[in-house]
């Protein structure tokens, strides 16, 4: 486990300062699996406003994070490098890539899912920061709404749309 842990964790934390840029309108290939067959217009990116952070750095420390809903133990020993190198770099929020809840998303903002996949297994203080929040296709077989929803439960779940843009301020900069 220590071995695979040690090729898994690098290429699931990435600690970076980045820029992104979001466009109007885009197409959205669905997939599942290996089998990718369609391709779908989505509606405009709504803008939304992330929160501020405050004037403790020139940079914006982010931690991306992609597939963790599994509820497998390697989710929990992932979660622990995530909190070791947050105690170190101290991010400003953690932006997931999407396939937050597998299989099949969540039902409904009070799905247990919420707890036994996010809440608890990041529970380290370090780790306390807003997730700003992509959907995937495993969340799509399930209520997104629901996850749109959660972020009023949860404030550190950011999650305003199912498609948005969002910037993001630490100090005197800004990714947007």
């Amino acid at each position: 486990m220590r071995r695979s842990l040690a090729i898994v964790a690098p290429l699931l934390l990435l600690t970076a300062c980045i820029e992104w840029r979001a466009v109007g309108f885009y197409s959205r290939a669905l997939l599942d699996g290996e089998n990718s067959t369609t391709t779908e217009n989505t509606p405009p990116i709504m803008p939304s406003q992330c929160p501020s952070f405050g004037a403790d750095s020139t940079i914006v420390r982010l931690f991306v994070l992609g597939d963790w809903g599994s509820g497998l133990p390697i989710q929990r020993a992932v979660a622990r490098a995530m909190a070791q190198r947050a105690r170190i770099e101290h991010p400003h929020a953690v932006i997931t890539t999407g396939d937050n809840f597998y299989p099949s998303g969540v039902d409904s903002p009070d799905d247990p899912l919420f707890y036994q996949r996010w809440e608890s297994v990041y529970a380290d203080s370090s780790l306390q920061v807003p997730w700003i929040i992509a959907l995937g296709n495993h969340d799509h077989r399930g209520n997104i709404a629901a996850q749109i929803a959660y972020s009023a439960k949860n404030t550190r779940w950011f999650l305003p749309a199912p498609y948005y843009a969002t910037i993001i301020k630490a100090g005197t900069t800004t990714v947007s």
